[in-house]
């Protein structure tokens, strides 16, 4: 949850579908967010939305769940 981890620092973060619940305009300001707190921790973020990790460092892409 988005919330819990900006409340509090942490040295790495871990997403899981983040956004997927959310309304396009949502997203992008949760996004907006979390871009800020990528710059100063590790993040693994698991998504199916592109827009959710355009910006990522690497992306790793899973085919028939391996």
């Amino acid at each position: 949850m988005p919330c819990r981890v900006l409340a509090q620092y942490c040295a790495m973060c871990a997403l899981e579908q983040a956004t997927s619940a959310l309304d396009t305009l949502t997203e992008r300001k949760i996004q907006a967010a979390l871009h800020s707190l990528r710059k100063t921790r590790t993040t693994l973020i698991v998504a199916h939305r592109l827009s959710t990790i355009v910006d990522a460092n690497i992306i790793a892409v899973l085919h028939l769940g391996g």
